[in-house]
């Protein structure tokens, strides 16, 4: 079994920068855009992200992930315009979800 879960670690670690590329694909749209489907296809990206990397002994990576998504779902939940302070906010998440992302 530990090696079997070692072996899904390792594969979930090295599908990691696709898995950033997405968010930060889903960042883009959401930016530029008033849209709110697109800032919950970031939102979903982050939970997803979150559960998965808490699964696999990857602390640090998940709680940013978790924190991205807290920062657009409050933003969500605002229900005013996406201002340059919100946007900011959420940039602030994603760059350090990368940052993690590529120290691993």
């Amino acid at each position: 079994f530990d090696k079997r879960l070692a072996a899904m670690r390792r594969s979930f670690a090295a599908a990691l920068p696709e898995t950033l590329a997405r968010i930060e694909r889903a960042w883009a749209a959401a930016a530029g855009a008033a849209d709110p489907r697109l800032w919950e296809e970031l939102a979903r990206l982050g939970h997803d992200l979150a559960g998965s990397a808490g699964s696999f002994a990857l602390p640090a990576v998940g709680d940013a992930a978790r924190e991205l998504e807290e920062a657009v779902r409050d933003l969500l939940a605002s229900g005013g315009p996406v201002t340059a302070r919100t946007r900011l906010a959420v940039k602030q998440q994603v760059e350090r979800l990368g940052a993690l992302v590529h120290l691993l």
